[in-house]
Protein backbone atom coordinates (compact mmCIF):
# COMPACT_ATOMS: atom_id res chain seq x y z
CA UNK A 1 0.00 0.00 0.00
CA UNK A 2 1.18 3.20 -0.84
CA UNK A 3 1.33 6.53 0.73
CA UNK A 4 -1.53 7.61 -1.60
CA UNK A 5 -3.82 4.76 -0.74
CA UNK A 6 -3.91 5.98 2.85
CA UNK A 7 -4.20 9.46 2.37
CA UNK A 8 -7.26 8.64 0.24
CA UNK A 9 -8.72 6.47 2.93
CA UNK A 10 -7.90 9.11 5.71
CA UNK A 11 -9.54 11.51 3.85
CA UNK A 12 -12.91 9.02 3.35
CA UNK A 13 -12.97 8.32 6.90
CA UNK A 14 -12.81 11.80 7.29
CA UNK A 15 -15.90 12.85 4.68
CA UNK A 16 -17.77 9.73 6.24
CA UNK A 17 -17.23 11.13 9.81
CA UNK A 18 -17.97 14.54 9.00
CA UNK A 19 -21.45 13.65 7.05
CA UNK A 20 -22.59 11.17 10.20
CA UNK A 21 -22.22 14.09 12.76
CA UNK A 22 -24.04 16.48 10.54
CA UNK A 23 -26.46 13.38 9.98
CA UNK A 24 -26.84 12.97 14.10
CA UNK A 25 -27.01 16.77 14.42
CA UNK A 26 -30.04 17.04 12.19
CA UNK A 27 -31.91 15.39 15.15
CA UNK A 28 -33.65 12.56 13.04
CA UNK A 29 -36.34 11.01 14.98
CA UNK A 30 -36.17 7.48 16.27
CA UNK A 31 -38.73 6.29 13.89
CA UNK A 32 -36.15 8.17 10.89
CA UNK A 33 -32.86 6.15 12.44
CA UNK A 34 -34.41 3.06 12.69
CA UNK A 35 -36.01 3.28 8.98
CA UNK A 36 -32.05 4.24 7.99
CA UNK A 37 -30.50 1.49 10.06
CA UNK A 38 -32.26 -1.47 8.85
CA UNK A 39 -31.91 0.15 5.33
CA UNK A 40 -28.11 -0.58 6.11
CA UNK A 41 -28.87 -4.09 7.51
CA UNK A 42 -30.68 -5.33 4.26
CA UNK A 43 -27.68 -3.91 1.97
CA UNK A 44 -24.90 -4.90 4.12
CA UNK A 45 -26.22 -8.08 5.06
CA UNK A 46 -25.92 -8.68 0.89
CA UNK A 47 -21.67 -7.30 1.20
CA UNK A 48 -21.38 -10.08 4.02
CA UNK A 49 -22.81 -12.64 2.66
CA UNK A 50 -20.39 -12.02 -0.30
CA UNK A 51 -17.24 -11.36 1.60
CA UNK A 52 -14.71 -13.98 1.14
CA UNK A 53 -11.65 -12.82 3.10
CA UNK A 54 -12.14 -14.59 6.58
CA UNK A 55 -10.14 -11.94 8.55
CA UNK A 56 -12.67 -8.45 6.51
CA UNK A 57 -15.21 -11.12 7.19
CA UNK A 58 -14.58 -11.60 10.60
CA UNK A 59 -14.60 -7.70 10.96
CA UNK A 60 -17.62 -7.07 8.99
CA UNK A 61 -19.72 -9.89 11.05
CA UNK A 62 -18.96 -8.28 14.59
CA UNK A 63 -20.36 -4.49 12.75
CA UNK A 64 -23.47 -6.49 11.43
CA UNK A 65 -24.16 -8.03 14.91
CA UNK A 66 -23.31 -4.74 17.17
CA UNK A 67 -25.87 -2.79 15.02
CA UNK A 68 -28.33 -5.78 15.06
CA UNK A 69 -28.48 -5.85 19.02
CA UNK A 70 -28.28 -2.23 18.61
CA UNK A 71 -31.61 -2.02 16.83
CA UNK A 72 -33.36 -5.27 18.89
CA UNK A 73 -32.46 -2.84 22.22
CA UNK A 74 -34.42 -0.22 20.47
CA UNK A 75 -37.59 -2.32 19.89
CA UNK A 76 -37.19 -3.70 23.22
CA UNK A 77 -36.86 -0.27 24.66
CA UNK A 78 -39.86 0.69 22.75
CA UNK A 79 -42.17 -1.69 24.71
CA UNK A 80 -41.35 0.38 27.88
CA UNK A 81 -42.70 3.40 26.26
CA UNK A 82 -40.46 5.53 28.87
CA UNK A 83 -39.04 8.96 26.61
CA UNK A 84 -36.23 9.18 28.65
CA UNK A 85 -34.63 5.71 27.67
CA UNK A 86 -35.62 5.69 24.19
CA UNK A 87 -34.09 8.53 23.75
CA UNK A 88 -30.50 7.01 25.15
CA UNK A 89 -31.77 3.77 22.76
CA UNK A 90 -31.62 6.11 20.11
CA UNK A 91 -28.00 7.50 20.88
CA UNK A 92 -26.59 4.27 21.64
CA UNK A 93 -28.20 3.04 18.78
CA UNK A 94 -26.33 6.01 16.30
CA UNK A 95 -23.00 5.11 18.16
CA UNK A 96 -23.36 1.56 17.16
CA UNK A 97 -24.56 2.24 13.93
CA UNK A 98 -21.71 4.85 13.11
CA UNK A 99 -19.48 2.55 10.88
CA UNK A 100 -22.07 1.44 8.71
CA UNK A 101 -24.27 3.94 8.50
CA UNK A 102 -20.90 6.39 7.31
CA UNK A 103 -20.71 5.01 4.50
CA UNK A 104 -24.16 5.15 2.86
CA UNK A 105 -23.99 8.59 3.78
CA UNK A 106 -21.05 9.38 1.46
CA UNK A 107 -22.73 7.21 -1.05
CA UNK A 108 -26.62 9.27 -0.54
CA UNK A 109 -24.44 12.05 -1.06
CA UNK A 110 -22.39 11.44 -4.32
CA UNK A 111 -26.75 10.25 -5.83
CA UNK A 112 -27.46 14.17 -4.86
CA UNK A 113 -24.72 15.63 -6.20
CA UNK A 114 -25.61 17.37 -9.18
CA UNK A 115 -24.52 15.70 -12.37
CA UNK A 116 -23.11 18.99 -14.13
CA UNK A 117 -20.63 19.60 -12.32
CA UNK A 118 -18.34 15.81 -13.73
CA UNK A 119 -18.99 17.72 -17.30
CA UNK A 120 -15.75 20.17 -16.95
Amino acid sequence: MNITDIDDKIIKRARQNHLFEEYRGEGHGLAKVLLDCNNVILSFKEVLENTTDPDKRSMQQRLFEKLNTAVENVAETLKGNDPAKLELAKNELLEEAKDLVSPCLVFEEKVQLDPMLFLF
